[in-house]
């Protein structure tokens, strides 16, 4: 690590040689060399991820953990790697692993499953994160859930599906609240802003009659 944080220039390297001697140390170093100020951590995952493809998941989480903010352009990259139907739960684990950019990341699955042209997938992704919302809320104080964002980032997360996904903002909306029932009235007032309640009631008005 002194020579890490000496010579930054020299660190994606060093990993590197230690990654090829002994991969199952691949996450601990990188989430380590991360922390280095003056670290690409793009860089640092993509030459790693070539190396370790098989531990890409892990590997993003210790990276974006160990950093103070990853950039997007890092997020993007993960999802760019991961195949379609392993973005939900890699972008769960993600957000679990970093909350603080919950958003970003979240966001940055949802617009790689869209590029893939699998839009259900972003239902997907929605209900991967709100497991864990769930289940760390369940875990909370009472005071600790007060103070907690995970209602705002929900409310969040339904606002940029409307308006990225507005075809899943339903199932995402029905979803947020059954994880969530706090949310049930932020989330409503969002989908009324993005008009989503009003084209669900029209579409069901211009459903043919049942014969």
């Amino acid at each position: 690590m002194d020579m890490a944080t000496h010579h930054p220039e020299l660190a994606i390297d060093m990993v590197m040689l230690i990654a090829k001697a002994n991969p199952e140390q691949v996450n601990e170093v990188a989430g380590a060399v991360a922390t280095v100020e003056g670290i690409d951590v793009t860089e640092l995952y993509n030459r790693l991820n070539e190396l370790t493809p098989e531990q890409d998941t892990e590997l993003a989480q210790s990276i974006i953990a160990a950093s103070t903010e990853a950039p997007a352009e890092l997020v993007s990259a993960v999802f760019e790697e991961a195949e379609s139907e392993d973005i939900p739960e890699l972008a769960a684990s993600m957000a679990e692993a970093a909350p603080e950019q919950t958003m970003e990341i979240i966001e940055a699955a949802t617009e790689a499953v869209l590029e893939d042209d699998n839009p259900e997938a972003v239902v997907e992704i929605a209900e991967a994160y709100l497991s864990n919302v769930s289940d760390s809320l369940e875990d909370m104080r009472y005071a600790d859930r007060l103070a907690d964002e995970s209602e705002q980032n929900v409310t969040d997360m339904v606002s940029m599906i409307a308006e990225k996904a507005p075809e899943q903002a339903m199932d995402v909306a029905t979803a947020a609240v059954e994880a969530v029932p706090e949310s049930a009235s932020d989330v409503v007032e969002v989908l009324h802003e993005h008009d989503a309640i009003d084209d669900l009631v029209s579409d069901l008005k211009d459903r043919p009659e049942p014969s």
